[in-house]
């Protein structure tokens, strides 16, 4: 099976990590992946024989596709994002089975794709959850909502486990923070929540993908503002065994605070779960399936309210 995948950024954490955990699942599949962007996620794939990943340039994407296509034979063909550039391609392709995937949060992403997107030129629409796959049938039209299929996003469990024998010993409770420099990702927010728990809370966060300079800026400015400066750690695109090693040596002292706004899946998430680490979250319909697995070890507040986030948190280590 040879499966050929466009994206436009290449991350540490995100997609990057979807897509190297399902290449790990499938060794026996070769994967050429193509990215836009490198975003801090160069060496993500490095381990893996049956990944090839290459950069081009978004306006050289639809020429180079329509080279390699005719040199080569895939099995699959998938998109996420771009389907103007999809539609061209998917044109031309009768024999490979057509995929466009959706992980985007944002309703307004996801439907300004859905219009663009010729439905008549693909086989199959996969999303990594059933939340999510209940907002895109509802986007399409109701002939094409049988296109739509759950291939939830798996975690890297030789990365992502639980070993008791790596935490640590009387450490100060910490609160950790994953993910890009989004908005939508309630970044302020994990700040604020910070700023409303004792001095004796420290916070981590990790930020993957692009540092852009004017949110750097801002983020800096919240900090100050929010009176944590001095128990604030920040880290840029670190590799994820790295991530995972943490949560893991910080242990029962470590809460993994998301105060992402919206969620198509919650990786982040997962991923610290599977770790044994405890998780404060917001309410979002997204991550309700964490709770049967992970029973008694995720705390939940309404979204925005930072007093309830934080009254959460020192509840979990005080239990």
């Amino acid at each position: 099976m040879r499966v050929l995948h466009y994206y436009p950024n290449l991350t540490q954490g995100g997609m990057g990590t979807v897509l190297r955990t399902r290449a790990k699942n499938l060794p026996s599949h070769k994967f050429d992946l193509l990215f836009s962007n490198d975003s801090g996620g160069g060496n993500i794939f490095d381990e893996l024989p049956n990944v090839e990943f290459r950069l081009v340039r978004k306006e050289r994407l639809e020429n180079y596709l329509t080279f390699t296509l005719s040199q080569r034979r895939y099995d699959e063909v998938i998109f996420t994002s771009a389907p103007e550039i999809a539609n061209k391609v998917f044109e031309s392709l009768p024999l490979a089975l057509r995929v466009y995937e959706f992980h985007s949060s944002d309703v307004r992403v996801l439907s300004s794709e859905v219009e663009k997107l010729d439905l008549r030129r693909v086989d199959e629409v996969r999303v990594p959850s059933d939340y999510l796959a209940g907002i895109i049938q509802s986007l399409l039209p109701a002939n094409a909502q049988r296109l739509v299929r759950v291939v939830p996003n798996q975690v890297d469990e030789d990365m992502f486990f639980v070993d008791k024998h790596e935490h640590g010993i009387d450490l100060s409770p910490t609160l950790i923070w994953v993910g890009q420099f989004s908005r939508a990702k309630g970044y302020n927010d994990f700040l604020r929540v910070l700023g409303n728990l004792p001095e004796n809370y420290a916070g981590e966060m990790y930020f993957s993908g692009r540092v852009p300079a004017e949110m750097v800026v801002g983020l800096m400015a919240e900090i100050a503002r929010s009176g944590v400066q001095d128990r604030v750690s920040i880290f840029y695109n670190v590799p994820q065994q790295e991530l995972a090693k943490r949560y893991r040596e910080l242990g029962d002292s470590a809460v993994l605070v998301s105060t992402s706004l919206l969620e198509s899946f919650g990786y982040g998430v997962y991923e610290a779960l599977k770790c044994g680490l405890r998780c404060a979250v917001y309410e979002l319909p997204a991550l309700n399936a964490f709770h049967e697995e992970f029973p008694g070890m995720i705390s939940t507040a309404p979204l925005g309210e930072i007093s309830a986030l934080a009254e959460s948190i020192l509840q979990m280590h005080t239990a």
